[in-house]
């Protein structure tokens, strides 16, 4: 039997613990290697564990932790090296207690009415399960967090209306943020839609809200090789990412989120190639990107001209060319900061286009006047191979070449008709290449 002055040791047996008599008085037993663990005996021969240590404050902090033997000797250890942790950080284990009981409490409380946090936390979970956004779930939360209204999460979703949804947008665009604000209700649109799918609610509150700022791009609207080349210009004082984003569609006439979503394990710096795979990341509709096989049945693989080669060099040793973790939100903005460039260089108001335009122009430009006048005649079939359009018929099923190189004579015509026309615009005969990119 161990004596008033033993301690219990670090590995004591069941038996050893039970053997602990009570006393005239509450007794108090330390525990090896755990400081302020203590088991506490009444003079009944009741015992339970508490945790009992000095605060940075000085003050003295007892915290019951559970009885014996239900609490073991091993849990009770435990949770006493959390407390400690906690004091070491300057907290108060009680305290921090009680703000998880009662968040815990208001969980349970907003699980049981449904409330939008609640519904959210569904639907975030539905979207991980589905495989789908894995790489944009962050950035919906981090929208959500910040311009849906605080004390909106804990309402029942029910009486969410829509004048409430207006009005949360409507403080977004006041302050500026159009953009914000477009984008935040691309994330309330589809979360209440899911809702009224799973019954959470009878009318999505977030319908026919129109977004603002938007205009409508015709459909036969494209880039033309002069405002190409007034693009790439216009960017040359962006930060290097987003430039150089911007760049690389403009050269490869890819999609966006091909060009945007660039892993550097796709590109050979010793070949010059780079191959589009299999689609990485989905979006919340179920789209895949990159998407080139989506399309066209085929991975895509491009022989890069140098200015494109320029800019994948630059960032050896990365693993994505333009962000750590890719998402479809990046550079939201470009496309009306692009315009706004491309006006104040040129002096003129520019037609409203969009990034896809970029692609189509690249298309066009593959077969224009000015291509022939370069000395440079490519096939329709090569032009719809460089912007990764179907093949049909039996090519689809009997044509398996990779189209690299020939891709790759494509873009480099391309980025000789690009660079005239730069220099033409501003006088020179020097087109930049990428500096080193840090990494």
């Amino acid at each position: 039997m161990m004596s008033e002055k033993e301690t219990i040791k670090a590995r004591a047996t069941v038996t050893q613990i039970d053997a602990l008599k009570a006393g005239a008085a509450v007794r108090l037993v330390s525990c090896d290697l755990i400081p302020n663990l203590y088991l506490q005996i009444t003079p009944v021969g009741m015992k339970k564990w508490l945790w009992a240590g000095r605060l940075k404050t000085g003050s003295l902090r007892k915290i019951g932790i559970g009885k014996w033997p239900a609490w073991s000797l091993a849990d009770a250890r435990e949770e006493a090296e959390r407390c400690n942790a906690l004091r070491d950080r300057g907290l108060d284990p009680k305290i921090v207690a009680e703000e998880a009981a009662k968040a815990a409490a208001e969980a349970a409380k907003e699980a049981a009415t449904n409330s939008v946090r609640f519904v959210f936390d569904q639907w975030m979970a539905h979207k991980a399960i589905e495989g789908k956004a894995t790489k944009t779930l962050p950035e919906y939360r981090r929208i959500m967090t910040r311009y849906w209204d605080a004390e909106k999460w804990r309402v029942p979703i029910r009486n969410i209306s829509r004048a409430d949804v207006k009005a949360m947008v409507r403080e977004v665009r006041e302050k500026g943020a159009v953009a914000q604000s477009n984008r935040f209700l691309k994330v309330v649109f589809p979360f209440m839609k899911w809702a009224v799918s799973e019954d959470f609610i009878d009318t999505n509150p977030a319908n026919d809200i129109a977004s603002a700022g938007e205009k409508r791009v015709g459909e036969d609207r494209v880039l033309s090789i002069s405002e190409m080349a007034l693009l790439y210009r216009s960017v040359e004082d962006w930060d290097a990412d987003r430039r150089d984003a911007i760049r690389l569609l403009i050269l490869t006439g890819t999609r966006k989120m091909e060009a945007f979503g660039a892993r550097l394990q796709d590109y050979d710096a010793e070949t010059g190639i780079w191959t589009l795979p299999l689609a990485e990341f989905t979006d919340d509709r179920g789209h895949t990107y990159p998407v080139s096989h989506a399309k066209t049945g085929r991975v895509h693989h491009m022989l890069l001209p140098p200015l494109a080669k320029a800019i994948f060099d630059a960032r050896q040793g990365k693993e994505f060319a333009f962000h750590v973790a890719p998402h479809k939100f990046m550079f939201a903005t470009a496309g009306a900061d692009a315009t706004a460039a491309m006006e104040k260089l040129s002096g003129k108001p520019v037609e409203g286009w969009t990034l896809h335009k970029i692609k189509k122009g690249v298309r066009s430009a593959l077969g224009s006047d000015e291509m022939d006048e370069l000395g440079e005649v490519f096939s329709e079939n090569i032009g719809e191979i460089v912007t990764q359009h179907s093949l049909g018929g039996l090519n689809r099923t009997y044509n398996k070449a990779t189209y690299a190189r020939q891709v790759g004579r494509a873009l480099a015509a391309w980025e000789r008709l690009l660079r005239a026309e730069i220099s033409k615009q501003d006088g020179t005969n020097v087109v930049s290449i990428s500096a080193p990119v840090a990494g």
